[in-house]
């Protein structure tokens, strides 16, 4: 099949338009005529996953995090960027991302579906679909437990071998907020909301202690904590809409250990 057959279904599953202003989702590197029979579905473009591609043959890579965000004046290898792409387009591999748009469409209602929220909401409403508000995150409820309890929950689910809590462990909640990814800006949103806690990543050691004295737990899943359910999603997606394709998920999303 040809790329733009892929690239059209992405935009159906995850439509571009619902992605924030400041995002570049979409096609972004690569030739859309081109032949492609295998993709490869991965967190971020690292040199790592470059390498995979070539290594497994894959000629399409779907990425959550786009590599470009700001214009680049010049494509070498001399800049770490722009070299993946000399890389891609030297073998033929073409490249899309899809960020906010399906943060808004699938992210937040995955994750708060596979955490078993009640009565879920959008936590921070950007637009809408089919009439009905979407945005980043969610809110919802589930049944009275600790903080601690609600931890090992959290780790279950996602495979995390630890989070951060900033708060008191043994507090009881019921209202949750989620926002895969970083969550610094959705703070204020969880709490006018009446969330007890908000599972997320990237909370720095302030916005973590200015949370709590909000009234707001914070739980630091670390950015690609929960994000990484987009690898296992898409490439589902995928695979279901074109059986003949080869799909592969790229393991290793986590671009730290902890020692």
């Amino acid at each position: 099949m040809k790329a733009y057959e892929i690239i059209r279904a992405i935009d159906d599953i995850v439509p571009r338009d619902k992605a924030e202003a400041w995002d570049n989702p979409g096609h972004l590197a690569g030739d859309k005529n081109w032949r492609c029979e295998h993709v490869l579905v991965a967190l971020d473009l690292t040199d790592d996953v470059v390498d995979h591609a070539v290594q497994i043959g894959a000629d399409f890579i779907l990425t959550h995090h786009p590599l470009i965000f700001s214009p680049v004046k010049s494509i070498t290898a001399d800049d770490f960027i722009t070299r993946r792409i000399v890389v891609l387009l030297s073998h033929k591999i073409n490249y899309m991302a899809a960020h906010t748009n399906h943060d808004v469409v699938r992210m937040g209602n995955l994750a708060g579906e596979m955490m078993g929220l009640k009565g879920m909401e959008p936590l921070d409403v950007i637009t809408e679909i089919d009439g009905e508000p979407a945005g980043i995150g969610v809110v919802g409820n589930i049944d009275s437990m600790t903080v601690a309890e609600f931890a090992e929950d959290v780790k279950a689910t996602f495979d995390l071998e630890n989070v951060r809590v900033y708060g008191e462990k043994n507090m009881r909640i019921s209202r949750v907020a989620i926002c895969p990814g970083s969550g610094k800006s959705a703070i204020d949103c969880a709490v006018e909301k009446d969330a007890d806690i908000l599972l997320t990543g990237d909370i720095g050691h302030h916005d973590g202690i200015d949370a709590v004295a909000k009234g707001l737990i914070i739980m630091d899943a670390g950015h690609a904590g929960l994000e990484h359910i987009f690898v296992s999603d898409m490439a589902a997606e995928l695979a279901d809409r074109f059986p003949k394709l080869r799909i592969t998920a790229y393991e290793g999303s986590n671009p730290f250990e902890t020692l």
